[in-house]
């Protein structure tokens, strides 16, 4: 049954909607604000046709909490119960966009109140800033986040986004990788130098408190072997970042060759956890050569030495079979940002130490590798169903989206070909 209060200028509409599972009354409340002239006719139809619609809308279960909270609520909420869960980060980054850019705008409105052309002027005025259309996609992204999730839980009953217009961004489709020769000077080369260092005098303390000076000196340093075989496996097997730090020795079947990726690492707030893979195809073996084993079976050696050099400070699992194969100096997982800071570090390092520019490396990203592994397996004949289960692609469609580009040499080597088959008279 509904009810009406007058209250001022406004009217409180209050319609029962039965018991709840404790038994208390459910009952929503709206304030409507009337738009005619009071003591008119359409005044009086407005306020009866706004009550009808509103009591019509409690029995449809079309009320929505959107009404009474705030889009700053929902965001709350949101974090709590989906970011932390879902996102990669814990929804942390997220939340920095969306606290800079969205909470000026319309935090503090009703969620159900923010309309299209609310979230169309706030896009709008993100233009007039001169902000990028990269860096525009990704607070849209942050804040529909939120919309979306209010929208499945019946928040609000439209997601405003949805009717906005955003910016056109040209997506690049350039993949970036060693070519075969890159990736041979990366894996025999960079990965095995020594490279010297330069330490500038200084001064020190002995352990009784007595200054002493040290001249400048150098240092010899290789790479150290994790790093080695670490990004020897990147390239070999074209595994992620994360499914190379979650491996553990127990991943490892030395007698087939075979690495098992089962599991992936990810940043949450906090810390790090240990997750499923991106999709259920991620879950694979994959063979590897020979070469890759040796490298492992070295490392393997140098981790257990370090670990019974450690002691009670061992951070690792007891079990060392479940040890990450890639750790810090204490025997926890490698920090995820290492791998990829450490990548760059190598390849700028080499490009120093070697005069010829054409020996040097191109500067990629450490994901460049995984797209060096698929390239040169496409470009070397490989069929591509293998290569797909071998990147852990959900479909080999995916795989040749992504790699539908042609190597240089290869299509050197098809113009060869066609010259063969064809020739043409003078």
């Amino acid at each position: 049954m509904a009810n009406i209060e007058r209250r001022g200028n406004t009217y409180r509409f209050r319609v029962s909607c039965g018991l709840d599972a404790n038994g208390k009354q459910i009952v929503k409340k709206m304030t409507y604000v009337p738009q005619h002239k009071e003591g008119t006719k359409a005044y009086d139809k407005e306020i009866a046709d706004a009550l009808r619609d509103f009591e019509k809308r409690c029995k449809e279960g079309n009320v929505f909490d959107g009404d009474h909270l705030t889009y700053q609520t929902v965001v709350e909420h949101w974090k709590t119960e989906w970011a932390e869960k879902n996102l990669s980060d814990g929804g942390a980054d997220y939340l920095k966009i969306i606290k800079y850019y969205a909470y000026p705008a319309f935090g503090s409105m009703k969620i159900s109140k923010i309309t299209p052309i609310h979230v169309q002027t706030f896009i709008n005025n993100l233009e007039k800033k001169g902000l990028k259309p990269a860096t525009i996609k990704r607070v849209i992204a942050a804040i529909n986040s939120v919309f979306r999730y209010a929208y499945r839980l019946r928040i609000i009953q439209e997601n405003p986004i949805s009717r906005c217009e955003t910016p056109k961004i040209k997506r690049d489709t350039t993949l970036h990788y060693f070519t075969k020769g890159q990736a041979m000077i990366f894996l025999n080369k960079a990965l095995t130098m020594e490279y010297e260092d330069k330490v500038k005098a200084h001064d020190r303390t002995d352990d009784t408190g007595k200054a002493y000076h040290v001249n400048e000196y150098s240092e010899v340093h290789k790479i150290p072997m994790q790093f080695r075989v670490l990004y020897t496996l990147a390239i070999y097997g074209g595994f992620r970042r994360g499914e190379l730090a979650a491996l553990t020795w127990r991943d490892i079947d030395f007698k087939k060759r075979t690495i098992s990726i089962n599991k992936a690492a990810a940043l949450r707030k906090g810390g790090y956890i240990i997750k499923d893979t991106k999709t259920v195809a991620g879950i694979r073996t994959v063979t590897l050569p020979v070469s890759c084993f040796d490298l492992l079976r070295k490392w393997k050696i140098e981790e257990m030495n370090l670990r019974f050099s450690l002691g009670t400070a061992w951070e690792g699992a007891d079990d060392f079979e479940d040890t990450h194969i890639f750790i810090q100096s204490t025997g926890k997982m490698i920090d995820l940002n290492t791998i990829g800071h450490k990548f760059r570090d190598i390849i700028e390092r080499y490009n120093a130490a070697v005069p010829d520019e054409a020996e040097k490396l191109p500067i990629i990203k450490l994901h460049d590798l995984r797209h060096t592994s698929a390239t040169l397996l496409i470009g070397s004949g490989c069929d591509i169903e293998t290569v797909s289960k071998r990147l852990g692609h959900s479909k080999a469609s995916v795989t040749l989206d992504i790699y539908a580009h042609p190597l240089p040499e290869n299509d050197i080597a098809a113009a060869t070909l066609l010259d063969k088959m064809m020739v043409l008279e003078a």
